[in-house]
């Protein structure tokens, strides 16, 4: 059998009810949902529900093989906001669903609350959480809006979510295209990231 882990996918994701998932919140209505599967190199072959019996078990296991997965972060800055990155790998951003790996990144930025994005595939930022009026949170807000938006790098959407982390759990999820400042200021540019060690 395939090593299966959790894959995140938006909210209204086509082929959820020919999957076997289970919802991130089910308060929140747009909160990305969570399906099982496994990567074939070319794509990912998914869990049918009718052969899911146990969910709770499902995600159990699927939870502790990401955890075996040993995912660099990094940390940058972009325009004076510090961030850590884990992105680039098959399961990053799924990241945000293991405590283990989240704890860590709290570590990194010194902060007991983080808020943590994870757009696209392969993609997963996370910065201090300063919600919903610092600049650095704004800056943060427009980066996962551009993120979301782009889709120069051919990885399919997840969804435009923040994930506010304590302890290396989330604890409240809140969506970047609802602040009033998720569009850039104009003139804008990419990004520029800059990494140190």
């Amino acid at each position: 059998m395939p090593t299966i882990y959790p894959l995140l996918k938006p909210h209204d994701w086509p082929h959820k009810e020919l999957v076997a998932h289970r919802l991130l919140s089910d308060k929140i209505e747009r909160a990305p949902l969570i399906a099982f599967g496994f990567d074939t190199g070319d794509n990912y072959q998914y869990v049918p529900k009718a052969q899911c019996e146990d969910i709770d078990e499902l995600y159990k296991q699927a939870r502790a093989n990401l955890a075996a997965l040993n995912y660099p972060w990094e940390l940058g800055d972009s325009h004076g906001l510090r961030f850590a990155a884990s992105s680039g790998k098959e399961f990053s951003a799924e990241r945000v669903l293991d405590p283990a790996a989240m704890l860590e990144c709290h570590r990194l930025l010194e902060s007991d609350r983080i808020v943590v994005a994870a757009p696209r595939r392969t993609c997963l930022f996370a910065a201090r959480d300063a919600l919903p009026d610092d600049e650095d949170m704004k800056l943060f807000v427009q980066l996962t809006m551009h993120t979301y938006n782009d889709d120069s790098y051919g990885h399919a959407p997840i969804s435009p979510a923040l994930f506010v982390l304590e302890n290396g759990n989330i604890t409240q999820i809140k969506f970047a295209d609802d602040h009033a400042y998720a569009s850039p200021p104009k003139p804008v540019s990419k990004p520029r990231w800059k990494f140190w060690r």
